[in-house]
């Protein structure tokens, strides 16, 4: 039996459309709406396991999607620390040393939340 594994991304918010990280936002109208749209483009089974991240974008994604998925935490967001809700622009001007070591060092976690390589590791265990 072949087994068909669908990653599928959280729509976008407001504040990913203002270059904001993430502070558990919900879906914007136009997010709500593209995610609506995939739905019938994505052909998802009905009998579709689902399983999400306990953000709120996440769950709304799903529901949009006609999803009834299961929340995880294991498929939490990067704890982004200090830097919840931050603009991006910001940080490059405030702390682009900090902003320089996260990106270019994966275990580097300047924030004071996640590294990437720690958020590779911890969805790597959640998809063994």
């Amino acid at each position: 039996m072949d087994t068909r594994l669908l990653l599928i991304s959280h729509a976008a918010t407001a504040a990913m459309r203002a270059g904001r990280f993430p502070a558990d936002d919900p879906l914007d109208a136009r997010g709500l709406a593209e995610a609506g749209a995939a739905r019938v483009r994505l052909s998802i089974p009905e009998d579709a396991a689902a399983f999400v991240s306990p953000s709120v974008c996440a769950r709304e994604t799903a529901s949009a999607l006609g999803l009834g998925a299961a929340v995880h935490e294991g498929l939490a967001d990067m704890d982004y620390g200090q830097w919840h809700g931050r603009r991006l622009a910001d940080l490059a001007i405030e702390a682009p040393q900090d902003l320089t070591a996260w990106t270019h060092d994966p275990d580097t976690a300047a924030h004071g939340g996640e590294s990437f390589s720690r958020l590779v590791k911890r969805i790597g265990q959640w998809l063994d």
